[in-house]
């Protein structure tokens, strides 16, 4: 896969430009990376170096601030968003390749989508941890909401909903997996995540290795359909669910969470969506409508659902 290196020194913002009336901008100051960009319809194609202006934000600040916030808490390992003040939240991101397609994914949907997104303010890296610093938005989780609100107001956030998922579709590559290039994490890979796949035939091809192992071990049907690419590579959200939506106080529905996106077949929103887990089944009857109908496809993930847990090693 053809693709082009650029090294981001400290200081700097990675700006990425295809004509529109907003360039898309990842803040890295104080971050020295070395990002793969592949040129099949990445979204990546005019990358330039342009002076930062993120100067109010101290990164050992940052640091400091939520290392207090961890000290003074009790210990949740599971908890990586932190509320530090003066308008800033941020996310603690153990894994570097995670961080970077998170960093990347909100600076191009913020660029070339009208899905109201926190804006990312800067990157902080401290050893093999990264810091992403985000806008606040002021408002409630959906989750939190979801069960006050009346189905007329629940059907028009699915409808809203549908409208973002309906964007993201519209963005497209040839090649499977994550802006920047690296492994493929979420609902329906392995724990330790799979690829990089370098073509859609050969992401294909673990789905269906993962179908021989199930079948192998009688935990799906003999004659159960396999994987093929008929589907389109549309950019996936692939965490959709109420905890990854924010209801702002003005109303305006904001998408959080991007750290699983990417390029995958345009089934995989929908059966992602259908595999979380302690839903109401109020959102759930709402999927579809979100998403779309792709029932013949969350049967095909199920048949896979034991080699991805209990013999992903296979």
């Amino acid at each position: 896969m053809l693709a082009e290196r650029l090294s981001l020194s400290p200081c700097a913002i990675l700006s990425f430009d295809r004509g529109g009336p907003t360039p898309l901008v990842c803040v890295c100051r104080f971050l020295r990376l070395e990002i793969y960009l592949c040129h099949c319809q990445c979204y990546a194609d005019d990358a330039k170096l342009v002076p930062s202006s993120a100067t109010d934000i101290d990164p050992h600040h940052i640091i400091d601030t939520v290392k207090h916030l961890e000290r003074h808490r009790d210990w949740d390992e599971f908890r990586t968003v932190y509320r530090t003040g003066d308008g800033v939240v941020v996310k603690k991101i153990y894994d570097p390749e995670a961080a970077l397609s998170e960093a990347l994914n909100l600076a191009m949907i913020r660029s070339v989508t009208s899905i109201p997104i926190p804006e990312l303010r800067r990157v902080v890296v401290d050893g093999s941890t990264t810091y992403l610093v985000m806008e606040c938005i002021e408002g409630d989780s959906l989750k939190d909401r979801w069960p006050h609100l009346s189905l007329w107001s629940r059907l028009s956030v699915a409808w809203t909903l549908r409208g973002y998922v309906a964007q993201l579709r519209r963005l497209r590559r040839s090649v499977p997996g994550t802006l920047p290039g690296g492994r493929c994490n979420g609902p329906l890979f392995t724990e330790d995540g799979a690829g990089p796949f370098h073509s859609y035939s050969d992401m294909i091809a673990w789905f269906n290795h993962k179908l021989e192992v199930s079948q192998r071990m009688n935990q799906a049907p003999i004659h159960a359909p396999r994987f093929d690419s008929r589907s389109p590579l549309v950019f996936t959200h692939q965490d959709l669910c109420p905890r990854n939506v924010m209801l702002a106080h003005d109303g305006t529905l904001y998408l959080i969470d991007w750290e699983y996106a990417g390029f995958y077949p345009e089934w995989f929103e929908y059966t992602t969506m259908l595999r979380q887990t302690d839903l109401p089944i109020s959102w759930r009857w709402m999927v579809p409508l979100i998403a779309g109908w792709f029932t013949n496809m969350a049967r095909c993930v199920s048949n896979i659902s034991w080699a991805l847990s209990t013999g992903a090693m296979m």
